[in-house]
């Protein structure tokens, strides 16, 4: 049987109950666009590199990336320096990801992981322009496809040695039903082929969590011991999908509900005397 290719591993500082780390999700930014809530983007980025127990995995459609001969093209919500520029396509791609660089460089040895999502494959489908292999060649961090299986191990104190692990598989995402039910059902396929700790993906612009125990006997052969998985549909920075215009934009037309925004965090703590990992997302 072929090995699964997309895994990450990726050795974090000893953690306690009071001491935890922050995994930060940064999913469908939309960056390069006036939609892109840059301010929110700017902020946490601040935050991830301030505090030196904080990473992020970055969750696709970092870049908006529409360009004149998609479908979903609007003016409206081009930055400027695009507008000033759409004679030369090559110049605006230049620019946004020199612009992503410059941004992402103070937390580039942060990042456990940027897959890509639909706006970053259209890009290198129709324009040849892989603008997310670019970004993390600069900056030396890992980028894959669509999804990845992360493993998370635990530096002990004496830095020589790790202690457990966490298994995270993280999924640009897909579809676009209207009830939250479809969404979450979508996460919870995932644990059918894929066995992991926590579930992540984005796309649908939507926020919600869900938490499913179930019985295992790892570790303890006499025993069945519940464990938990997460599912997490990740939110994004897209501010509105509404244009304040005479013209509407693609999601309108589509019908689409109005974007949640924000950058959740994992924050995972370890009970050494319960020998238990402990998670909570915030916000």
């Amino acid at each position: 049987m072929a090995e699964f290719p997309k895994i990450v591993k990726y050795v974090v500082p000893e953690i306690t109950m009071s001491n935890p780390i922050y995994i930060y999700l940064l999913f469908d930014a939309h960056y390069f666009s006036s939609q892109c809530d840059v301010s929110l983007l700017k902020r946490t980025i601040r935050e991830i590199a301030d505090n030196p127990r904080a990473h992020v995995i970055i969750g696709g459609d970092f870049f908006d990336a529409i360009l004149p001969s998609d479908r979903r093209f609007d003016f409206n919500i081009l930055p400027k320096e695009a507008l000033e520029n759409l004679h030369d396509l090559k110049y605006m791609n230049t620019v946004m990801i020199k612009k992503a660089i410059e941004l992402l460089k103070p937390i580039k040895d942060r990042v456990i992981v940027y897959i890509t999502g639909n706006h970053e494959e259209v890009a290198a489908k129709r324009f040849y322009i892989d603008i997310a292999g670019e970004v993390g060649e600069a900056l030396n961090f890992p980028v894959m496809g669509y999804h990845a299986y992360i493993i998370l191990s635990f530096l002990r104190k004496n830095n020589n040695s790790t202690r457990g692990k966490l298994r995270i598989y993280a999924h640009h995402g897909w579809g676009y039903g209207r009830l939250p039910g479809s969404k979450i059902n979508n996460l919870l396929k995932m644990s059918w082929d894929i066995d992991a700790d926590i579930y992540i993906s984005g796309h649908t612009h939507d926020y919600s969590i869900y938490r499913k125990l179930y019985l295992d006997n790892v570790g303890r052969s006499d025993n069945l011991i519940p464990r938990e998985r997460i599912f997490i549909k990740v939110p994004g920075l897209r501010i509105s999908w509404h244009s304040d215009q005479r013209e509407t934009t693609f999601e309108e037309r589509k019908g689409y509900h109005y974007p949640y925004v924000g950058v959740p965090k994992l924050i995972i703590r370890y009970s050494m005397h319960r020998h238990e990992y402990f998670v909570e997302v915030s916000p």
